[in-house]
């Protein structure tokens, strides 16, 4: 008998488009599965009639509004399968991942994880020609360093897993409302998830374009940010690797993510850059910019803090610039599939 695979599918407010989702799933030619929804506090009514259980293993879970990630942890508390398909109600599987995927996992015992290409689509599967990512190997970077760079190699739906293993990885950040797929396959890779690529593209990711730009979005973002780092550095150091890859940990924390700490605003705002720049100067090499770092810190909330972040950030990008320009040279996220 073939396995039970359990597809866990979080969503708030788009019934339309998980609909979609849930279709997808249903013209799946692996038959022997059971689909998880979790309703994280819509508005609007879910059921299993209105999206169309009856016919298929279908679940509605109900929580109130805990965010998405919240949502994956309850799905995968109530899947009985030993595979887990995780999947963003927005999003499409091509009806040949779940088989494609499992028969490799049955031959193949000692893997925790297979993932598969990622296709964008902005309406309908075709109308764009963009990959999330492809599975390029280096000489001097491991997939470790890539993800620490936010080179993201594959996506939420990308990898089908081993239940158990999943388990061993610890769920997903309930505090974060971003970033949350780095962080959580980040953790697995430290935790030395064995795996492997089918380079099909068998999961199809919706970019709409929609981003949310309030104050408070923004604050959350970064403080999601400083938590996936800070969940990401103890581990490494739990496992003794955090020295090896500090520099391409730092490569993405410099080149991305601390830059916004200018544009955040709000009664927050002042700690959250407080919190970053202690994190930067915990996180450093070089002795006179961590001097700089501690020097900066009490200067949040000053006039001239922007003007001297700056030239900071500058300092940061030129003292990493090795490992920058290699990121920003082979950072192929968002690219054309080749010919």
């Amino acid at each position: 008998m073939q396995p039970l695979v359990s597809i866990v599918i979080p969503t708030r407010n788009r019934l339309p488009l998980l609909k979609q989702a849930v279709g997808s799933c249903f013209v799946q030619t692996y038959r022997n599965l059971e689909i998880i929804v979790v309703d994280d506090g819509s508005t609007e009514s879910i059921n299993e009639a209105r999206l169309g259980g009856g016919v298929h293993d279908l679940r509605v879970i109900r929580q109130a509004a805990k965010g998405g990630n919240a949502a994956r942890n309850l799905g995968f508390s109530h899947a009985k399968g030993q595979f887990i398909q995780f999947l963003d109600s927005d999003d499409l599987l091509h009806p040949e991942k779940i088989a494609t995927q499992v028969e490799v996992l049955s031959k193949a015992a000692c893997l925790d994880m297979v993932y598969c290409l990622d296709g964008h689509f902005l309406k309908h599967i075709g109308d764009s020609n963009r990959l999330w990512n492809l599975p390029i190997t280096y000489a001097d970077f491991d997939d470790l360093d890539r993800f620490l760079w936010e080179d993201v190699i594959w996506g939420t739906n990308a990898p089908l897993w081993r239940k158990e293993h999943v388990r061993r990885i610890g769920g997903w950040e309930e505090s974060m409302i971003c970033w949350q797929d780095w962080e959580f396959h980040t953790k697995a890779l430290i935790q030395g998830t064995k795996y492997t690529c089918v380079p099909r593209i068998l999961s199809y990711v919706r970019q709409d374009g929609v981003r949310t730009a309030n104050s408070i979005i923004q604050q959350k973002r970064v403080e999601s940010c400083l938590i996936g780092a800070r969940n990401v550095i103890s581990l490494m150091e739990q496992k003794n690797i955090y020295l090896p890859h500090r520099k391409s940990f730092m490569v993405d924390f410099i080149n991305r993510r601390i830059w916004w700490l200018l544009y955040i605003k709000g009664a927050n705002s002042r700690d959250i850059q407080r919190r970053a720049l202690r994190m930067v100067k915990d996180n450093l090499e070089d002795g006179k910019l961590k001097m700089v770092a501690s020097a900066l810190t009490p200067l949040v909330g000053c006039p001239g803090f922007p003007l001297m972040f700056k030239f900071f950030w500058l300092a940061l990008r030129v003292n990493h610039h090795p490992a920058l320009q290699h990121r920003m040279l082979t950072g192929v996220a968002g690219i054309a599939p080749p010919s």
